[in-house]
């Protein structure tokens, strides 16, 4: 094999996330080595929507680049040793670009700028669109995006000629190569899932462009090499490989070794997406959940996800400590401080169970016993109930994927920023009754696509070699058996409260 040939071989990694764009150096072991993260800014254009949000395609690339240069400086390593770069990214972040190559427009899958033309196309074409590409409602997805510049900004819409995910879209910054990694492409909505081809039929209704002239391409090939100006840019040596990865979740889901539909992968990072693998697409009746390309060929992942985990529990911490250093160690200490059940203390702070049919604001908050005489709740209170309210949303998802595939999962892993917080990890043991398991990295997305990019440069024949060679990732956290039994009343009335906030419309 390749790697082979240098004793010391290592692999940049790009991870453009929600709340920040990180680069890591991992060795030949998979092993991480440097990493660092610049946090993302989105600027807002309220002149155009007050949903509207985009990257600044210059900083952004810019503020990439020296990123790349910083990591590689922390990394100490000898650049002639780097094997190949990679990335993987957000979904639903894309990229307009005209028939130069210029940036038009830089969308993260926060920009909400498509609300009515999303509405739009779910009203004309709904049951056809979900059938194709698995994925509802179309507000967050490239054609409703599109429809916007069209209806909007016909100026810049007239330029468009190329659509490409954030991931694709660095990888064509370093090797001035267009194409797109299926996984990523199908969670833009413009995959026929089915057929794994380009979804042109809804364009061609709608009077939209085409995007079938970029290539589509499997996770794990070598599409270009880092080009002169590339190299000058972030220090990376020219000719370089440079190798699809895909969607962040799917890398994910790869890195922690999930491989069948008995498998449940959890990365709980800002958002809380739950996938299992299956062999053909299997679609949610109520469209309530999606389905989507996996990195593997003949591969399909099926997701329901939590919603804000991460994110709520920053918010949450902020309110308590709001400045101050530590913050998440000293959350665990106070969530260590309370019993289970928060002494009747239930958070809904965001975490739920999917439903894409269902999407738009709703009531939530914090729910405890009064007269505080009589039951004075606490800041340690507040902590586990909302680590709690994660562990309860995450077992109704894993059961609306167990309904639709029909097998109750055999192994369970947890991966993402939230595994940090180790109270929680055994909190969602504990709820989910069984042992579960946690990769010993929080950056699992980052190990899948370095599997991705050894097998591109030849490290390794197959997704199945790489997933062996990375056998010793996780460990197990057992459940108290007696902490399972209290979790079950617990759970029970969380989700009685919840079906009762879900009811109140606002």
């Amino acid at each position: 094999m390749y790697g082979n040939l240098l004793s010391n071989m290592y692999f940049i990694v790009l991870d453009a996330g929600t709340s920040c764009i990180r680069c890591l150096v991992l060795n030949q072991m998979g092993e991480i080595v440097a990493s660092k993260s610049t946090t993302w800014h989105y600027e807002a254009e309220n002149n155009t929507s007050k949903f509207a949000i985009s990257f600044n395609s210059e900083k952004t690339w810019d503020t990439t680049c020296e990123l790349i240069k910083n990591t590689l400086k922390n990394a100490r390593i000898n650049i002639k040793d780097i094997g190949a770069i990679t990335a993987t990214s957000q979904r639903q972040g894309v990229v307009f670009l005209d028939t130069n190559g210029r940036e038009l427009y830089l969308g993260p899958n926060l920009d909400l700028r498509a609300i009515f033309e999303g509405g739009y196309i779910d009203d004309q074409y709904l049951d056809e669109v979900f059938s194709a590409t698995g994925h509802i409602p179309s507000l967050l997805f490239a054609p409703a995006k599109l429809r916007w510049f069209k209806l909007h900004k016909p100026e810049v819409f007239g330029k468009i000629t190329s659509i490409l995910t954030l991931a694709d879209w660095l990888l064509y910054k370093l090797g001035n190569n267009m194409i797109s990694e299926v996984s990523l492409a199908s969670e833009i909505g413009m995959i026929d899932i089915n057929k794994v081809q380009w979804y042109t039929v809804l364009l061609e209704k709608l009077d939209l462009i085409q995007n079938d002239h970029i290539p589509l391409v499997k996770s794990g090939t070598v599409v270009a090499k880092i080009t002169k100006k590339a190299s000058e840019d972030t220090g990376l040596p020219q000719h370089t490989p440079i190798v699809t990865a895909g969607a962040d979740t799917q890398c994910g889901l790869l890195g922690m070794g999930i491989q069948n539909d008995n498998h449940i992968g959890v990365v709980a990072g800002w958002s809380t997406p739950i996938q299992t693998v299956i062999n053909k697409p299997i679609l949610s009746k109520d469209k309530s959940i999606w389905t989507g390309c996996y990195l593997m060929p003949n591969k399909w992942v099926i997701e329901s996800n939590a919603g804000d985990g991460g994110n709520s529990y920053h918010w949450l911490s902020e309110i308590i400590f709001e400045n101050e250093n530590d913050i998440y160690d000293r959350m665990e200490m106070l969530a260590n401080n309370s019993p289970i059940g928060s002494q009747g203390t239930l958070a809904f702070l965001g975490p739920s169970r999917m439903d894409m049919t269902k999407l738009g604001m709703r009531q939530g908050g914090i729910i405890f016993p009064v007269p505080l005489t009589f039951n004075k709740i606490n800041q340690s209170n507040l902590v586990r109930a909302s680590l709690e309210a994660m562990a309860y949303a995450i077992k109704i998802n894993i059961q609306q994927i167990a309904d639709i595939t029909g097998k109750t999962p055999s192994k369970i892993v947890l991966g993402g920023g939230m595994i940090q917080t180790q109270i929680w990890n055994k909190i969602l043991a504990d709820v989910i009754g069984n042992p579960i398991e946690v990769s010993n990295t929080p950056y699992v997305s980052a190990v899948g696509a370095y599997m991705c990019a050894s097998i591109g440069i030849g490290e390794f024949n197959s997704f199945e070699e790489a997933d062996f060679n990375l056998q010793d990732r996780t460990k197990i956290i057992e459940n108290d058996s007696t902490a399972s039994l209290e979790y079950i009343q617990y759970y029970e009335q969380w989700l009685q409260y919840y079906q009762w906030l879900e009811s109140i419309e606002i």
